[in-house]
């Protein structure tokens, strides 16, 4: 998935696409909607040759991953404009460097496929949040501004003492692909589509 991970052989890490079904973690309600994504899930889940049993799922995530060089640890934190405006980039290397005993020097990042800045038009409610960020995450054409959301998570990243070498962004832009991905944005389902990211150590 990133090639800063190749190196690690026991770990993996994948993100879903459109050819994998909507994979939610969140029960819709409709018993019949529900069996097709937990089918979904298992096909996504089998291609990996993991078991279905030792997953487990937060409520939502987005494709910033964290892997520590040193210690066997990994984690995905979530990169949308809401989390990334209360700093949970930060908080999560916290959570690495208290957990696991991490340096943030050997911090390995990879901010995954999302909505890019092409297609990430925001009104003055969510600008406001990241003033500190302008101008190298913003774009004005016209009357219209948009935030580069990835530029954002990199800043805050090396903030909190990742290395610039050690954090890979994906190109990739999930409103552009739409063969490819989901979007909320571009596509406005009444019943949400997901992907679903998987990181792990394998024993």
């Amino acid at each position: 998935m990133f090639s800063s991970f190749e190196k690690y052989p026991n770990l993996i890490a994948a993100l879903s696409t459109r050819k994998d079904g909507s994979l939610r973690l969140k029960a819709t309600g409709n018993r019949e909607l529900d069996k097709i994504v937990n089918k979904n899930r298992e096909g996504f889940v089998d291609s990996l040759e993991v078991n279905n049993a030792s997953l487990v799922c937060a409520h939502l995530v987005h494709g910033n991953q964290v892997q520590k060089k040193e210690k066997e640890a990994v984690g995905i934190a979530h990169g949308g404009w809401r989390g990334l405006s209360q700093n949970i980039l930060e908080a999560a290397i916290q959570k690495m460097i208290q957990g696991f005993g991490s340096k943030t020097e050997n911090i390995i990042v990879a901010i995954g496929p999302g909505i890019g800045q092409c297609h990430f038009e925001v009104e003055d409610d969510v600008l406001s949040n990241f003033k500190e960020y302008l101008p190298d995450a913003l774009v004005t054409k016209g009357d219209k501004t948009f935030l580069d959301l990835k530029e954002i998570a990199k800043i805050q990243l090396m903030k909190s003492g990742v290395k610039d070498e050690n954090i890979e962004i994906s190109p990739e832009c999930t409103h552009c692909l739409q063969e490819k991905y989901f979007s909320y944005r571009r596509d406005k389902p009444e019943i949400i589509e997901t992907m679903m990211a998987v990181m792990g150590i394998m024993d």
